[in-house]
């Protein structure tokens, strides 16, 4: 050994000091998502941020009511002097007015009493210009027509409680609604068949079923719009949705908002449905009042497809964005979603994605915050979750059970396959990964600060494997997690891993136990190629009735547990287990810098060395010994030991018992 820390095993093969850390490449930092090429994602993800969907579209301004996001009203200081809202006076035009007198040519001077009527004997392609005030609903439109109001703030369509305020559809191929306020209505707008529309600068609200419904074939674009105040159907008390579309409709909505609404804000259903969100936010949509279920910001089903820029669902129910079904389909960039809550029936949930049933979601640069469940959720052989740039933090736990909290889950066949990935102050696991097929691909990848479930007071595992579940790690850092950095368990369960660091695992909050780095049990198997285990407690790796490979892994720094000060062993493996060690460094740690019990272990170009004063290795053990061994070896099976060099331990070298 030279001063510098550098050892030459006798085979000549060269391991440097625990400072080096194996010529391992730097710790991945606090934040794999703010390296400059990767930046422009929303809401703190990195350095800059894109710009998320503004409170209140244009158009709109925020009112004097509080919440979160504000509330917003259409602004009267943006509406023309001119009542036709400056408006030049064409011959196709025809003028509006609910304070006309009755016989109106639908001029300027002599304008129309009823929309209805103006409707009516509008020709294809016209102009409809209508004054403030009130005018009445149940409208069926079934030409190109272009429908403008005097502005958003004074000028009103008012639904009736027995059919749709505006039904658009039959040969409406270009069909303009702009500049208004379309009031109640058993649906506020539906529109039809082959019917195309474009809807500008419209406040929707206190519709019964749903704000805006595209259907059968219908393509819509709306912009500078907001969809709000949905009320549930009269009856069963279901529904209430802001927008649908459904049956191939096709629907596009920029810079515009969806709050408050009831069952869902935005529902995509159906093979052939297509929408696309740019700049939307979408938030506060409450349960559904019959059966307190719902309340979802997004929902994407039945094979219907979403394509989503710069969109925000803020403080939704039951589920932010939920994509269920084998061919439905989510594309998102520049993603928030944000404080989901339980549904209100039983504040069950509160999970910010949750696809299933073979769904397909593909996400950049997206960030999952202060949900309650589960941040990222997906589940079923078939789903699958890729992409880039994703954060999950803060997730809280069910409100009322007050359990898990987990931040990304995969379950019973799912693929998750993400670059740069940070999983950061979640409860109880911040990487739960269970079931046969279930599988996780994850390059560059951080679990910070997970903390114990509320219920229970236990757990703030970093990541967990388990039953059948697959991990591979390329990159990785898990580091000051509660109780378990890393565990991997049960039958057919593997984790292999690639330049990965486990370290500064704390003990258990509520009874100051455990704070190990990586525990691999019950016939699971784990291989890392590379890996720093540093500074955590108990026991850096555990192997037990389990397999571990490692190659070029330094397992350093052990401390005992804080409440008793048993165990600090770097490396144990015990019963049954099957230990296989290569190029290694196990330093500075305590009572056993190995332990081998009731197992087999190979250890091939490893340096044993520095290992301290501490109670017992297993936690089991009763009889309070003061150890210091280097490699302890007790009713092992087989230990095979070459090349490796074992110095300045306080008690031991080698002990076999």
């Amino acid at each position: 050994m030279t001063a510098g820390g550098t050892v030459v095993l006798p085979g000549g093969a060269i391991l440097r000091g625990a400072g080096e850390a194996l010529g391992l490449p730097p710790l991945p930092p606090l934040s794999p998502l703010g390296s400059a090429p990767h930046c422009g994602a929303i809401a703190g993800l990195c350095g800059g941020a894109a710009p998320l969907p503004a409170p209140c579209p244009v158009g709109f301004r925020v009112t004097s009511a509080s919440g979160v996001p504000a509330p917003c009203e259409p602004d009267p200081t943006l509406c023309s002097a001119d009542p036709w809202a400056d408006q030049p006076d064409l011959p196709a035009t025809l003028h509006v007015s609910p304070a006309a007198a009755p016989g109106g040519d639908g001029s300027r001077d002599a304008p129309l009493l009823s929309l209805a009527d103006a409707i009516a004997v509008a020709q294809p392609g016209a102009t409809i210009l209508l004054a403030a005030g009130s005018h009445a609903g149940g409208l069926v439109i079934g030409k190109s027509l272009n429908l403008r109001g005097h502005c958003a703030a004074d000028t009103r369509i008012i639904g009736l409680l027995t059919k749709p305020a505006v039904v658009i559809g039959g040969a409406a191929s270009e069909l303009k609604l702009q500049g208004l306020s379309v009031i109640g209505g058993v649906i506020g707008i539906q529109v039809v068949g082959s019917a195309h529309a474009e809807l500008l600068g419209l406040h929707i609200r206190n519709a019964m079923t749903g704000g805006l419904f595209v259907e059968s074939g219908a393509k819509v674009t709306v912009r500078q719009s907001l969809v709000e105040g949905t009320l549930p159907a009269a009856g069963g008390q279901l529904w209430g949705y802001g927008v649908m579309a459904s049956t191939a409709a096709a629907l596009t909505v920029k810079e515009s908002r969806i709050s408050a609404n009831h069952g869902a804000g935005l529902v995509a259903a159906d093979w052939g449905t297509a929408v696309d969100l740019e700049g939307v936010l979408i938030d506060g949509t409450r349960s559904q009042l019959g059966d307190g279920e719902g309340g979802y910001g997004v929902a994407v089903t039945s094979g219907a497809s979403l394509v989503a820029s710069r969109v925000a669902l803020v403080r939704n129910r039951h589920i932010g964005l939920a994509v269920i079904g084998a061919k439905s389909r989510v594309v998102a960039a520049d993603l928030l979603v944000a404080g989901t809550r339980g549904r209100s029936s039983d504040d069950r949930f509160g999970r910010g994605l949750d696809a299933e049933e073979g769904a397909q979601v593909e996400l950049h640069r997206a960030r999952f915050s202060d949900n309650r469940e589960v941040g990222v959720h997906v589940e079923g052989a078939g789903s699958r979750l890729w992409g880039s740039d994703l954060w999950v933090d803060g997730t809280d736990g069910e409100q009322t059970q007050s359990t898990f909290g987990r931040g990304l889950v995969g379950l019973d066949g799912a693929t998750l396959d993400l670059a740069r990935v940070r999983l950061s102050g979640n409860r109880d696991i911040g990487l739960a990964l269970v079931g046969e097929g279930t599988v996780a691909l994850l390059d560059d990848l951080l679990i910070d600060g997970t903390r114990p479930e509320l219920a229970t007071g236990t757990g703030g595992w970093g990541a967990s494997v388990e039953a059948g579940a697959r991990l591979r790690i390329r990159r990785g850092r898990i580091s000051g997690n509660r109780d378990l950095g890393l565990m991997v368990m049960l039958p057919g369960a593997r984790v292999a891993a690639a330049d990965l660091a486990v370290d500064g695992t704390l003990p258990q909050q509520s009874d100051g136990k455990s704070g190990r780095g990586v525990e691999a049990q019950s016939l699971a198997s784990l291989v890392l190629a590379g890996a720093l285990i540093a500074d955590n407690h108990e026991i850096g790796l555990h192997v037990t009735a389990a397999q571990a490979w490692l190659a070029g892994v330094a397992a350093v720094r052990t401390l005992p547990r804080q409440f008793d000060g048993i165990g600090g062993a770097g490396i144990y493996a015990t019963a049954g287990a099957s230990l296989a060690l290569d190029g290694s460094l196990v330093a500075d740690n305590r009572a056993a810098g190995i332990a081998v019990h009731t197992s087999a272990a190979r250890l091939f170009d490893v340096v044993i060395r520095d290992t301290g004063w501490a109670k017992q290795v297993r936690p089991s053990d009763t009889t309070g010994a003061e150890l210091g061994d280097g490699l302890l070896a007790t009713l092992s099976q087989t230990l095979w030991v070459e090349r490796t060099l074992i110095v300045d331990n306080l008690r031991s070298g080698l002990l076999l018992a």
